[in-house]
């Protein structure tokens, strides 16, 4: 597990780096509404689902994301977890649904965002509709301003790696590298944002 100690450590000092340079944290539990499959299989779609939101608050913070330096970015850093921060109690996540599983990610958003008129946790709280629903994946987003020191936070979220309950290749890391989004064709691009925009649960039953 000391790679895996490393790496939390190295994503700490991104975070921290960050934050030292102006960006504003803040910490976001995603709470699904039931899902399919093993745990594993949750996991990946929980995955998904975390990107499509990345993607969607980045359409709507720039008018051209993708000509933007990826680390001039907002920074998403996070893990399956099975609990809840300490102070985030209030968020009741369901141990019926999914088995109390859930994701928590930690931000780092830069202080040049001009397009976003408040900050992340207020806008996401105000828009709630464009991301949770009945139908859709995620039952409620909750995000809050980060109130602990920014390694302490990072290395919280992470804390199911640390414990054996998931592997290091479970932690979901955004933007992506550009070799990773080089392996998309143009259409498959399409295909991913055609599919982001109307992707909803299957009815049950």
């Amino acid at each position: 597990m000391r790679k895996d100690k490393e790496l939390i450590q190295a994503y700490g000092r991104m975070i921290m780096e960050r934050a030292a340079e102006g960006w504003a944290c803040h910490q976001l539990a995603f709470m699904f509404n039931q899902l399919s499959g093993s745990r594993s299989a949750k996991v990946k779609q929980m995955q998904e689902e975390v990107e499509r939101t990345y993607a969607k608050i980045l359409s709507h913070v720039y008018r051209h994301p993708k000509k933007k330096p990826l680390d001039d970015l907002p920074l998403w850093i996070g893990a399956p977890d099975l609990h809840v921060f300490k102070n985030q109690k209030s968020t009741h996540v369901d141990c019926n649904i999914n088995d109390g599983l859930h994701f928590q990610v930690i931000v780092a958003f830069p202080p040049w965002t001009t397009r976003l008129k408040s900050s992340l946790s207020e806008y996401i709280s105000l828009h709630q509709e464009r991301f949770v629903g009945p139908t859709r994946y995620l039952s409620r987003l909750h995000a809050s301003d980060l109130a602990e020191t920014q390694d302490y936070a990072a290395e919280y979220v992470l804390k199911t790696i640390k414990k054996l309950d998931f592997g290091s290749d479970d932690i979901l890391v955004l933007p992506k590298s550009s070799s990773e989004m080089s392996r998309l064709t143009n259409w498959e691009r399409r295909q991913v944002k055609r599919e982001g925009a109307l992707r909803r649960l299957k009815p049950a039953g």
